[in-house]
């Protein structure tokens, strides 16, 4: 009997494969100290640098559970560990604040975190992650 690709890629197809998706919500408190090393009338620039701490406030799984129905389990892989509900990080970063108008400032910051702990509970690997990112924001004096 001769399958066609079709009929393999058909066949590979119809294999399912449950997945489980989850939703974690941290609520980061950050304690961030700055120094402003050069300003002029218009701009400035600094550093900015401090501990974050994230407290898991929520866990919602996004995905249906899994029923197997008739099917019986053979293996189970690529099962992620849970996240850990408290997690520390140190955070620094460069700021540049320009003023736009008398009472707008613009803020742009790329920064740097580098966390203490593994955000898992039983991570696979022994390696601290981290991570980088920009903030903006428009600050508003009054």
């Amino acid at each position: 009997m001769y399958l066609s690709k079709k009929d393999v890629w058909d066949s590979l197809m119809k294999l399912e494969y449950a997945k489980v998706v989850k939703r974690y919500t941290y609520l980061q408190i950050p304690m961030i100290m700055g120094y402003d090393f050069w300003q002029s009338d218009r701009i400035s620039f600094g550093v900015r640098v401090g501990p974050v701490l994230s407290v898991l406030i929520a866990t919602k799984q996004l995905s249906p559970n899994y029923d197997p129905g008739t099917k019986r389990i053979i293996s189970i892989n690529d099962i992620a560990p849970e996240q850990v509900s408290l997690n520390w990080q140190v955070m620094a970063g460069f700021n540049t604040a320009i003023r736009l108008t008398g009472s707008l400032n613009l803020e742009i910051e790329p920064w740097a975190r580098y966390y203490f702990n593994s955000v898992y509970e039983k991570p696979v690997n022994n390696t601290k992650p981290w991570s980088i990112g920009v903030r903006a924001a428009f600050v508003v004096k009054l």
